[in-house]
């Protein structure tokens, strides 16, 4: 009789036992969610992209919350669910990630023979561009890294094209250039201002630019002063249409020209303010890069 009792006694024990497993997380433990979170956490330190990792994201967050309440069946389902898409996501890094560092070293010796063929900006195009690629590379976000060389292989064709462009170009860029603008008034006839910019480029790459404004330029309002500042330009090829033969002395701007800042000379008179370049519509075909 002893005996039975004892036997009962261990068969409910032992019942207890389980359902206190299952009550409490259902095998879920809180070392397996932290061994989790730090898969994930490798997989995006590789560059997986998030929207590869949604899911396992979303089932670890419910297991938490699941296990968090002492709901063992649950957290055990969200579980099941998390293991199956961390490991498919590990499956994609190995699969299309891992191996493409040969894939990016052969993107880069076509872009660095390409190089060779070009000059100025389209040089320091592919020179900016192999500096993002290795940047990505030192992270280990290898996928994206592969991406950007990708993108540049596939823009050297144009590139090239535009090399010979900005060359065409450049013949004829040099020389000066001039542009006058007078202001008037039909109501007040003392109003009568003359501005006038001049832009000389030389073949060496120089340039020398002087901006300046004298007369009245409104019924209180007396201006004379000159803005000279020089530096260096470089031609790039924006267009694909022909250049026009039109006088160097008709200043017109180019879409998108490049913004300088004027230095003031000495002397005569005002402060240095940005100014953009009005450049002739004998260089339609490109833009000028300046630096000064």
């Amino acid at each position: 009789m002893l005996r039975l009792r004892l036997g009962v006694g261990a068969v409910v024990l032992s019942a207890a036992a389980m359902f206190l497993a299952v009550g409490c997380g259902g095998g879920v433990s809180e070392k397996s969610l932290t061994d989790a979170q730090n898969r994930i956490d490798a997989l995006k330190a590789k560059g997986v992209p998030g929207d590869t990792l949604s899911n396992a994201g979303v089932h670890l967050y419910q297991a938490r919350e699941h296990f968090s309440k002492n709901n063992g069946a649950l957290a055990k389902k969200s579980a099941d669910s998390l293991k199956f898409y961390l490991e498919k996501a590990e499956k994609y890094y190995q699969d299309q990630v891992s191996n493409l560092g040969p894939t990016i070293d052969a993107a880069k010796s076509a872009a660095l023979k390409a190089k060779e063929e070009v000059s100025g900006y389209q040089a320091r195009k592919i020179d900016s561009t192999l500096a993002v690629v290795d940047s990505l590379r030192k992270l280990d976000w290898l996928l994206q890294a592969n991406n950007v060389a990708q993108e540049l292989v596939a823009l050297l064709p144009s590139l090239k094209d535009d090399e010979a462009k900005a060359k065409n170009l450049g013949k004829l860029v040099p020389g000066e250039w001039v542009t006058e603008n007078r202001t008037k008034s039909e109501e007040f006839k003392e109003v009568n201002a003359v501005e006038r910019k001049v832009f000389t480029f030389y073949r060496d790459g120089k340039v020398y630019l002087e901006e300046s404004k004298k007369g009245q330029s409104g019924p209180f309002f007396k201006e004379d002063w000159l803005f000279k500042s020089w530096g260096t330009y470089g031609t790039r090829a924006t267009q694909s249409c022909s250049p026009s033969t039109a006088s160097r002395r008709c200043g017109r701007c180019l879409p998108k020209p490049e913004t300088i800042t004027a230095k003031p000379s000495t002397g005569r008179t005002s402060r240095g303010r940005p100014m953009t370049p009005p450049l002739p519509t004998a260089v339609r075909t490109g833009s000028l890069l300046m630096t000064i």
